[in-house]
């Protein structure tokens, strides 16, 4: 029971341990000690279910004030705990406390104060009231500072980094130098995918906890299912677990509208609420004018994404306004989409001003610039300064000198956004274990085969039915395009989906996310039911070769590791259940956090299944694993994401992708093209993505009117010299040597 005098803590109160001063029906009034130069500093009424009595420690430092002399002394604790006061004749419990000078006494608790959890305003003050401590203690804490301040020195005040359980990884260390360096900490961290976008952010934070003890709130917008990931990094490398759901908080996009601006907001996947900005729909476009008002009222924000510019103008303006709105307003779509373009000039420049740059391509660049930016005074002096040294071997040191000067200006004056931070892989000094190809299954799959051909058929006549029509063809195209998804993630899936337009009805939870109103659309052509129906008949009791070949191979490598993705939620639960009863616990299904402890922890767990939710954010590299693509959905950026969950920082070896040939056309023509030449299974295309994926809409309207032939123009599309991947990547490489920082 508590009583007047008692030490306590106040629920939801960080000032530490206070002392009881009085009650008053369900209200008690706390106050808080600060030194004995000022001793009472708050004082405050608080609910009385809120205050919880607290017993000091053994050592813990308190003061005593002698009403006789006036004066304070300081002392601690002796291991003897709180006593009963009644047994020495004294009306309150009583601590048995020890002063300098081997002085122990007892002191009724009611005559004691300790500090609360706050540093001192003005330290000299102690000095002043006499209650300084022993200097054998001094001697003692003196050494340990000193030994503190080396290390801080050593690791160049980036305590929140040096003090974390991780790697020290040089671009990780120049990222957060930077923005901890800056006095506006605003940026986007734009790291391709698996270079720890989440160490760097979770860094910059834990310095900002230290720095701020008490004064740090944080709030980190991710998707749901990172949730956990989060939680664990902040928890186990950053030892920041005790302040999570407290100073540190975690949500959703859905969670912002009631949100106080924080110290520091991190938006992870950034791109995603950006592409809300200029989204048809009102609802996710009043998302992003929430998350909005809240990035630009926070003094700290970091923004996470690995997208690049190109073809992705609009997100990317987005994101920049989060950043800086006067600089970056969000309708000015069209100037902006007139900065990159100029900017691809530019960077084109640029790398013809290198200093192996021969004299020709040297000389375009100086001209183009010295056309283009004749209003800049700094830029044409340099041009002027270079151009005696066009001609000189690229050992001069001259010329060199020169040419990094303009190098250096271009990339300081005419850089997109001077607050996105970017580390390509292949910047690393050391690099990734990268991606060691495929290893092909082979499997007989005569239904599948014969699937494809009839969905084939269906599509020429669909196509023979609305080609005149372009409000039929606005309906039957997506519709192809799910129906082409659903044969290539699974003949099951194709199953459903032409049930689903057979009996007018939405798909089956699991299979697909057709909408109800193209299903339902009329028939397109005479006999399209009959088309169907065979199709449906054919895969009317399927079974995949696949699910054995797997089994097969996952008992031939006993002790590797595996990741199977699966496209569907229903086509993995439907092989889990399968795999489980041959491999017992050997095999989890990726529902949750737990799931990949379990796989990446313990032995005894080595296939995780995971459908295409587990795509984007995981982290899978701890334990070393080989993919299992069991399908391979219509979006090369999708088998970038899988094959990055492995192949990233801290992976131990290269990332072997195994995949499936079962002699089905479209699947078969679509492996084909992401080996050669999307090459998604040997190098990271990250940077490629927005390209691929206007690429792949053109080729989807392409498959509907073609057919398979269309495979053969992608292929074409993909090597050409001016539009091709290759022309791209080059494109992306200049742009990004434009961006560079050297921080």
């Amino acid at each position: 029971m508590l009583e007047i005098g008692d030490f306590v803590r106040v629920d939801g109160r960080d000032f530490g341990i206070g002392k009881l001063v009085s009650f008053h029906d369900d209200t008690a009034r706390v106050s808080w000690f600060h030194s004995p130069a000022l001793p009472i500093v708050r004082e405050l009424d608080v609910p009385a279910r809120s205050v919880q009595r607290v017993e000091l420690d053994t050592q813990h430092r308190v003061y005593h004030h002698e009403l006789d002399t006036g004066t304070w002394r300081v002392g601690r604790i002796e291991d003897c705990g709180r006593i009963d006061g009644h047994h020495f004749g004294s009306d309150g419990d009583l601590y048995f406390v020890a002063f300098p000078n081997g002085d122990t006494r007892r002191v009724p608790i009611a005559q004691l104060e300790t500090r609360w959890d706050r540093p001192l305003d003005a330290p000299e003050s102690i000095l002043a009231t006499r209650t300084t401590i022993t200097p054998f203690w001094h001697e003692g804490r003196a050494r340990l500072m000193r030994s503190v301040m080396t290390q801080r020195a050593a690791c160049g005040g980036l305590t929140g980094l040096f003090s974390a359980s991780v790697d020290l990884l040089e671009h990780q260390v120049r990222v957060v130098r930077t923005v901890l360096n800056d006095p506006i900490p605003r940026y986007l961290l734009a790291d391709e995918v698996g270079l720890g976008k989440t160490i760097e952010a979770i860094a910059i934070l834990r310095q900002l906890v230290l720095e701020r003890p008490y004064d740090h709130a944080t709030l980190i917008v991710a998707p749901p299912h990172l949730h956990e990931q989060w939680a664990d990094e902040l928890s186990w490398r950053f030892r920041l677990g005790p302040l999570l759901g407290e100073s540190i908080r975690i949500i959703d996009l859905s969670e912002i509208a009631s949100e106080e601006p924080p110290r520091l907001l991190i938006v992870d996947e950034a791109h995603h609420p950006a592409g809300y900005a200029h989204q048809a729909s009102e609802e996710k476009r009043d998302v992003y004018r929430k998350l909005s008002r809240l990035a630009h009222k926070s003094p700290r924000l970091l923004l996470l994404s690995a997208t690049p510019v190109l073809h992705n103008e609009d997100g990317f303006l987005a994101m920049l306004h989060l950043l800086d709105p006067v600089a970056y307003p969000l309708e000015d779509r069209d100037s902006f989409r007139q900065r990159v373009l100029q900017r691809q000039q530019i960077a084109d420049w640029l790398s013809d001003l290198q200093d192996d740059a021969s004299p020709l391509f040297m000389e375009d660049a100086l001209d183009g610039l010295a056309e283009h930016f004749s209003g800049d005074a700094r830029l044409m002096e340099l041009v002027r300064f270079t151009r005696p040294f066009v001609d000189e071997g690229e050992d001069d040191e001259a010329r060199q000198e020169m040419l990094t000067s303009l190098r250096a200006h271009i990339g300081e004056v005419y850089r997109l956004h001077r607050r996105m931070l970017r580390t390509r892989r292949v910047s690393l000094a050391d690099p990734l274990w990268g991606r060691a190809g495929t290893q092909v299954l082979t499997c007989e799959d005569s239904a599948r085969v014969e699937a494809e051909r009839l969905l084939l058929d269906w599509r020429g006549d669909l196509m023979l039915a609305v080609h005149n029509d372009d409000r039929l063809r606005h309906t039957a195209l997506p519709l192809w395009r799910h129906f082409m998804g659903a044969a290539l993630s699974h003949p099951l899936a194709l199953r459903d989906l032409a049930s689903a337009r057979l009996e007018h009805r939405g798909p089956t939870r699991g299979w697909s996310a057709c909408s109800l109103e193209l299903l339902d659309a009329p028939p397109f052509f005479e006999g399209e039911s009959e088309r169907l129906r065979e199709l449906v008949e054919i895969l009317e009791d399927y079974r995949s070769p696949r699910d054995d070949k797997l089994l097969e191979h996952l008992r031939a490598h006993p002790g590797e590791r595996f990741v199977v993705f699966v496209d569907r939620p229903a086509s993995a639960e439907r092989l889990q259940a399968f795999l489980s009863e041959a491999l017992g616990d050997e095999v989890r299904l990726h529902r949750d956090h737990e799931d990949v402890v379990a796989f990446t922890q313990q032995k005894t767990v080595r296939v995780l299944l995971c459908d295409f939710l587990a795509e984007e954010g995981l982290n899978l590299n701890q334990s070393p694993a080989s993919i299992v693509h069991f399908d391979l959905p219509l979006d090369p950026n999708r088998v970038e994401q899988r094959i990055g969950r492995l192949d990233r920082i801290g992976s131990k070896r290269p990332v072997t992708s195994v995949v499936f040939d079962d002699g089905a056309p479209l699947a078969a023509a679509w492996l084909a093209l992401l080996r050669d030449p999307i090459g998604v299974f040997d190098e990271s295309i990250a940077s490629l993505q927005y390209v691929l994926e206007e690429h792949i809409n053109t080729f989807v309207g392409r498959t509907f009117a073609e057919g398979l032939e269309a495979f053969d123009a992608l292929d074409v599309a993909l090597r050409d010299d001016k539009t091709g991947l290759a022309a791209e990547l080059a494109r992306v490489r200049h742009q990004e040597a434009l961006e560079r920082r050297s921080v």
